[in-house]
């Protein structure tokens, strides 16, 4: 029990770290300025438990690979190495007070916006838009987004709210430190734990960002980054002094 209670502890709070302060977070912020919080939550939410399981589901197939021994060695080593950059990142790019990240994203999604006349212009150009940014470099979402357009998903408002912050979410996660740290876990705890751990971080993180996000980006990233770090580094050091 102590166990499954420690792994579900771990899986939280790293969720929590991982993701303040992160583009996801700022994302659901920004979009929930403009949008019903409510559609921003549901699309932002159900992307991140839609990668949170594949990541679990990578950490279930990741063990069979290896013998236990070597995959909980390896898991406590990643974690140090995610603290490590962690703490490189807070201290030598998030050196300044203020938080950029909710600016950054905050002016690209109001590019975007004016780029495409979002408000004044028909249902198509929410995705016409995407093609052509940065969310969007890869081919793959070109084509999903384009098969998008021609299809009657865009044709309310509600549906466009929704699919705009679940598919920013599911680019801005994909490969995501949480999504490793994700992996990393589940191939060394139980999964279903890990799961539970991580989901309710990020309906914590992304109820956080969508209803308190603009008060939440003064945080000085650098707290949230060192932070973090040091608690990837405990959890890592506390695997390989528990296997030894």
């Amino acid at each position: 029990m102590s166990r499954a209670l420690s792994s579900f502890w771990i899986s939280l709070s790293s969720i929590l770290f991982s993701e303040l302060g992160d583009k996801t977070f700022f994302i659901s912020a920004v979009l929930s300025m403009s949008n019903p919080a409510v559609l921003v939550f549901s699309g932002s939410i159900i992307a991140l438990i839609s990668m949170t399981l594949l990541a679990c589901v990578v950490g279930v197939i990741i063990p069979s690979m290896f013998t236990p021994k070597y995959t909980h060695y390896i898991s406590s080593f990643l974690l140090v190495v995610i603290g490590i950059i962690n703490i490189y990142d807070g201290i030598f790019t998030s050196g300044d007070t203020t938080n950029k990240g909710f600016q950054q994203v905050e002016m690209e999604l109001r590019n975007e916006d004016e780029l495409g006349n979002v408000k004044d212009t028909d249902t198509n150009n929410d995705i016409e838009l995407y093609k052509n940014k940065v969310f969007c470099e890869d081919r793959s979402n070109y084509r999903f987004l384009d098969i998008l357009s021609k299809s009657k998903l865009f044709k309310y408002k509600i549906n466009r709210i929704f699919l705009k912050a679940f598919w920013l979410t599911t680019i801005a996660e994909w490969g995501d430190r949480s999504q490793i740290t994700t992996i990393t876990l589940s191939a060394s705890n139980d999964p279903f734990i890990i799961s539970l751990g991580s989901i309710l971080g990020h309906i914590i993180c992304t109820g956080l960002a969508c209803y308190s996000g603009k008060y939440l980006s003064n945080i000085p990233p650098m707290i949230i980054s060192i932070s973090g770090g040091i608690l990837f580094i405990y959890f890592g050091l506390h695997g390989i002094y528990s296997g030894l």
